[in-house]
């Protein structure tokens, strides 16, 4: 092999290789923005402990990224099941043959109670009001800790609207 023919494709390697980080590093920032619930559509379905005259929650520091994360009690098993249990799909969207996946952002307090539910990317049909009553529902989660203290955590989580195939 000559060693212009070296140089090519070295050259190609590294700009593969520089293509493969440029992935990783979009999606790593795609991660990120959703956690700080960018770039989604908001709706105005939320439930927040500012509604419910809770206004102390309003001055504690929230905490995007955490030791320790929250967990459902029984872990994502159960809340699996919990969701599948308490599930309804609203009349309009099996109507209307709606389908998809609406994007539910909450905050798990100290205490592990859930406030400020907001849905971040909406389907409509009422799908969108459907994942926050399911998610207004769950017990106390274990709270997320940071330095070995219980802190507020933004946590958001996909519910899937789908019609069962007869």
């Amino acid at each position: 092999m000559t060693r212009g023919k070296k140089v090519c494709k070295i050259l190609k390697e590294i700009r593969q290789q520089i293509a493969v980080m440029l992935l990783i590093i979009a999606t790593t920032f795609a991660a990120c923005t959703t956690l700080q619930y960018g770039g989604y559509k908001q709706s105005n379905v939320t439930i927040s402990k500012m509604e419910r005259g809770e206004n102390d929650a309003a001055e504690e520091e929230l905490i995007m990224i955490v030791e320790k994360t929250p967990e459902y009690p029984g872990g994502d098993e159960a809340r699996l099941k919990f969701i599948q249990d308490n599930f309804v799909y609203p009349e309009e969207a099996k109507e209307k043959q709606i389908e998809g996946t609406v994007y539910v952002g909450f905050t798990v307090e100290k205490d592990g109670s859930i406030s400020d539910i907001k849905v971040l990317r909406g389907i409509g049909g009422g799908c969108d009001e459907e994942a926050v009553r399911i998610i207004s529902m769950m017990p106390n989660w274990k709270p997320a800790q940071q330095r070995g203290k219980e802190v507020r955590v933004i946590y958001s989580m996909p519910i899937r609207f789908k019609l069962n195939d007869k």
